[in-house]
């Protein structure tokens, strides 16, 4: 065997371990990148209002990515040639546009803040409410979400906060509330109830959920007292006895 041919064959070898190795990764091996790093930064922006952590994550790089290349630019040939922050700037005010969009309020919100807090019948002390369920949660879903048209991905926000539990937990002074009689509890829940419920249908809201509940320092447990829906309000078990522990 010649040194030539002996020498094509090593090469040939070569060759096929590369190929190899390019399918392998192609297949499955290597980690295929998070569609985040594909997506537009309004795309990540919408996704991020939503309360992607993923897409809020990939915006803060990027950030910290252009403001690093931009403070090198600031002192080098390129330096009158790129208007500094021009990026990095767009980004940052769609992080602030992601922040206001988590806190817009809905329907829900606006009804919430017609109802009589702290002050009789209930005296309550805080609001807690449920957040929308995760719509974001698995990679598909985010790589379908990346892909839809700015207009879609507006919607699909409004349409995310206003899909939440319409649930209202209002949390009241323990010893207060058990310091009334039972009548006098019942009285008060039944009260609130009745001048809440029109607000919510005013606003459109047909599965309004009202559960009285103690105020802790934390809202891990959140015990009813009193549960009010579909037009009536009434003591729980727990919210008839004597003045629990929790």
């Amino acid at each position: 065997m010649s040194q030539r041919t002996i020498i094509a064959g090593i090469a040939a070898l070569a060759l096929a371990v590369v190929v190899a190795l390019s399918l392998t990764l192609t297949r499955g091996g290597g980690t295929p990148p998070p569609p985040e790093r594909a997506a537009s930064d309004e795309a990540l922006s919408s996704a991020s209002a939503m309360g992607s952590i993923a897409a809020d994550a990939e915006l803060e790089r990027r950030s910290e990515a252009l403001e690093d290349d931009e403070q090198r630019t600031a002192g080098g040939p390129l330096a009158g040639l790129i208007p500094p922050g021009r990026r990095s700037d767009r980004i940052a005010a769609l992080q602030w546009q992601a922040f206001d969009a988590q806190f817009r309020k809905t329907p829900f919100d606006k009804a919430i803040d017609r109802l009589a807090f702290r002050k009789p019948p209930l005296d309550v002390v805080q609001w807690v409410t449920d957040a929308p369920p995760d719509r974001l949660r698995t990679r598909t879903q985010r790589e379908r979400f990346y892909r839809l048209s700015a207009p879609a991905r507006d919607a699909a926000v409004v349409a995310h906060y206003r899909s939440g539990p319409h649930r209202l937990y209002a949390r009241v002074d323990r010893a207060r509330f058990f310091g009334m009689s039972v009548r006098a509890r019942q009285a008060a829940v039944k009260a609130f109830y009745r001048d809440a419920q029109p607000w919510f249908d005013k606003a459109g809201i047909e599965d309004f959920l009202l559960i009285v509940t103690p105020w802790t320092p934390t809202t891990e447990h959140l015990p009813a007292y009193a549960v009010g829906r579909n037009g009536s309000a009434n003591l729980t078990s727990l919210g008839r006895g004597e003045k629990p522990r929790v």
